[in-house]
């Protein structure tokens, strides 16, 4: 309830349940949801005061997201948590880490090594021996004799 990624382009992607009316219809959606038998509910980007009280009114395990500490248990999607994309990351999002510029020198070292792979394959440099499987010359001589029959 609140901000639904799939429904925002009806609220877009902001806070949702600032007015009262805005905060009942989230309420009411929660309700719903309980009515309906679910066991849990998603909380996300709406006012602190209605993620406690939607909390404190249902039996339902609120999972909260942008919506501070009134929900049972907090969760953020793991793009946000490792910090894999660039541009614009929500006001409730914090980044333990930089995927970005990880992932980045990774791919400047899969380009430097495919890179190396392929001038060394143009020198004749690889494959050397210890890169290759060999054959005794009493099989390869068996072979050469079953050949035959082809």
């Amino acid at each position: 309830v609140g901000l639904v990624p799939n429904r925002a382009t009806w609220t877009n992607f902001r806070a949702v349940g600032r007015t009262a009316e805005e905060a009942f219809k989230v309420l009411r959606a929660a309700k719903d949801l309980e009515n309906a038998g679910a066991a849990c509910i998603e909380v996300e980007v709406v006012p602190v005061r209605l993620a406690d009280h939607i909390t404190r009114s249902t039996p339902l395990i609120t999972m909260g997201m942008g919506c501070g500490t009134a929900c049972d248990t907090q969760y953020l999607f793991s793009c946000d948590v490792l910090g894999t994309h660039t541009g614009h990351y929500p006001r409730h999002a914090k980044r333990y880490a930089d995927f970005v510029t990880l992932e980045a020198e990774v791919q400047e070292r899969r380009i430097s090594a495919f890179r190396a792979f392929g001038r060394d394959v143009a020198a004749g440099s690889y494959p050397e021996a210890k890169h290759q499987v060999d054959m005794d010359d009493a099989a390869y001589d068996r072979l050469l004799t079953l050949s035959q029959s082809l």
